[in-house]
């Protein structure tokens, strides 16, 4: 991937921390971006995308040591034998939480919207925040429901295995992440040759940019916290535990699950001419990685790890990187 100064994090990383500010300061930071790139690409890595690049090659040992684990004993990656989930999650509940996620951004907004004018940043930020909060909250209570043995024994929101489940999740993550590079840049590479002008960049940092440090201290908490919770528990803990039971085959569940979790994310990225579509291969990727675990391992502890960091390198690097 022809990575510059301003698209690394998007690319890998930063696709997927859940904020849509205003469009209008999202285009203006897009197009910044866009003309800085030549010179940036001129200049040379920085030490950000030294970092970067330096992960990604750890990654691939990640991946090839997994991809010998795994033909060794091939029996684990067909799922056969994992732990079921005994739910009553069906497309009722789904479509009533992406409602609640939609109506809360829209109350938000015109609460909000009345404090803050002419404030498209912060409106933002506090928006995500509230949006990813109440998100959370009806899914537990969806789940505390649906699920028979509730959400610790039923859903897997247990930290019982939690030092396993940590270092699961720091492996899976090094692993997925070159795959994503590599998505990313074969998708980059396309939209360039289509549009000749890069997709531009995720919305949480460009606005990561333009605000003073307390604000990017609520942006941080959003996009490395809440967004990782509220969606591991809405698409992997109810969707893929929905779709699990429907078609008593794990990796069905999972592929559509990751379908949902990618198209989720469509509108993130900041440019014109559906800039959308060039995130969603690697996204696809990174959620058949967050699903298989979550299959594995019967616990949402190391979905929600790989999600964190997944998250915060890409936001702690795009604002190393200025």
């Amino acid at each position: 991937m022809a990575f510059v100064k301003s698209n690394a994090l998007s690319a890998v990383a930063g696709c997927c921390v859940g904020l849509a500010p205003s469009a209008s300061a999202a285009t203006t930071a897009s197009s910044a971006a866009a003309a800085s790139t030549a010179a940036t690409s001129a200049a040379g890595p920085s030490g950000a995308e030294t970092y970067m690049l330096s992960l990604v090659s750890l990654g691939l040992c990640a991946l090839v040591v997994w991809i010998i684990r795994r033909a060794v004993r091939p029996a684990k990656v067909s799922l056969r034998g994992t732990p079921g989930r005994i739910n009553t999650v069906n497309p009722a509940h789904v479509l009533v939480l992406l409602l609640v996620w939609q109506a809360s951004r829209e109350a938000g907004a015109w609460v909000l919207g009345r404090w803050l004018p002419g404030e498209p940043e912060h409106l933002g930020i506090l928006l995500a925040g509230i949006q990813q909060t109440v998100w959370l909250a009806t899914s537990l209570a969806v789940a505390a429901v649906a699920f028979r043995h509730g959400l610790r024994q039923g859903m897997g929101l247990s930290l019982r295995h939690w030092v396993y489940d940590t270092g699961r999740g720091v492996f899976a993550y090094l692993a997925v992440l070159p795959i994503c590079f590599g998505l990313f840049a074969a998708s980059k590479a396309l939209y360039w040759a289509v549009h000749h002008q890069p997709p531009g960049e995720h919305q949480m940092l460009v606005v990561m940019h333009q605000v003073s440090w307390p604000w990017q201290v609520m942006a941080i908490a959003s996009a490395v916290v809440l967004a990782p919770l509220s969606e591991e528990v809405f698409c992997r803990g109810l969707v893929q535990s929905m779709f699990r039971r429907y078609t008593a085959r794990p990796w069905a569940a999972v592929g559509v699950t990751s379908a949902i979790f990618a198209l989720l994310h469509w509108d993130s990225v900041t440019g014109g001419s559906g800039a959308g579509w060039v995130q969603l291969p690697a996204l696809f990727a990174l959620g058949v990685v967050l699903g298989y675990n979550y299959e594995r391992s019967g616990r949402l502890v190391a979905p929600i790890i790989i999600h964190v960091l997944f998250n915060g390198v890409s936001v702690g690097m795009s604002l190393a990187g200025g």
